[in-house]
């Protein structure tokens, strides 16, 4: 089970998110992790496929246990790498 104090540590393909952006706080992009890349993140809207590049952004996270919110500079690199990452 995902849990916000592990979030980091899990593969967060498949996962609900909302995408808070603070330069455009009008255009939230919502929908599910579908790719990873080192710099980016793939998200299935309800418009089609949204790349979000990872950085200055606020990621907020749906789970079983509630919400989570991460800044999503600390996603940058390579998704395996960041599993495997100690923390």
């Amino acid at each position: 089970m995902i849990k916000a104090d592990t979030i980091l540590s899990h593969e967060i393909i498949g996962l609900e998110v909302e995408i808070l952006n603070p330069s455009t706080a009008s255009k939230t992009i919502r929908g599910n992790i579908i790719g990873e890349t080192k710099n980016t993140i793939l998200v299935r809207t309800t418009k089609g496929t949204k790349v979000v590049p990872k950085g200055n952004s606020t990621i907020k996270f749906r789970l079983d246990s509630g919400v989570c919110f991460i800044s999503s500079s600390s996603l940058i690199g390579r998704p395996e790498d960041r599993i495997s990452r100690k923390r």
